[in-house]
Formats: structure tokens, C-alpha cells, sequence
């Protein structure tokens, strides 16, 4: 933790670090990450929504349930999709 938020680090065997995933409030994401969550899954719970950041990329990943189904999204800084994950029968919320 840092700052009170949760982050999930990844270094390489020299110690340098190659991404950080910081949990953050929905609030804080693009405009455009939002509306492209809103058009995804209308109405739909955000469960866990994180920043990634891997060099000087950004990324944004959303654990979203709605209609019994749970979805892990992927988008980049315009609400593009990058990669989605069904996670509809996985045991933890991770």
C-alpha cells in the first residue's frame, strides 16, 4: 500500500520495474474509460477498477458484474478495449 491505496508491483530480475497496478476510485478514470464501462455493461457494478501502468503507458482494468455475469476489461486511456476475461465462475473477486 501506498498513500492508503493497494498496488500490485512487477519487477524484473534486476529490480526494475516493469508494471504497477494502483486500485483506484472509478471517479479518477478518463471520461472516455467510463462511458466505454456505461456502454460495455449498462448499469453494471464495477467491482475492482485499477490503473495500470507499465513504462509510459497507462491502462485501466475494471472487474464489472451485471445480469449474473462477472467481465474483467482491459481499455486503454480512450476506452478502447484491449483484452477482456470472463470471470463470471471464478471463485475469488481478484
Amino acid at each position: 500500500k501506498r498513500n492508503g491505496r493497494a498496488h500490485d508491483v512487477t519487477v524484473d530480475e534486476h529490480g526494475k520495474l516493469i508494471s504497477d497496478e494502483e486500485v483506484i476510485p472509478l471517479s479518477e478514470a478518463p471520461e472516455a474509460v467510463r462511458a466505454a464501462i456505461e456502454k460495455e455493461h449498462p448499469g453494471g457494478k464495477v467491482e475492482k477498477f485499477e490503473r495500470i501502468k507499465e513504462g509510459n503507458k497507462v491502462s485501466y482494468e475494471a472487474l464489472i458484474s451485471s445480469k449474473g455475469k462477472r467481465e474483467e476489461i482491459k481499455f486503454d486511456n480512450k476506452g478502447k478495449v484491449l483484452e477482456r476475461e470472463d470471470k463470471t465462475h471464478d471463485k475469488d473477486k481478484d
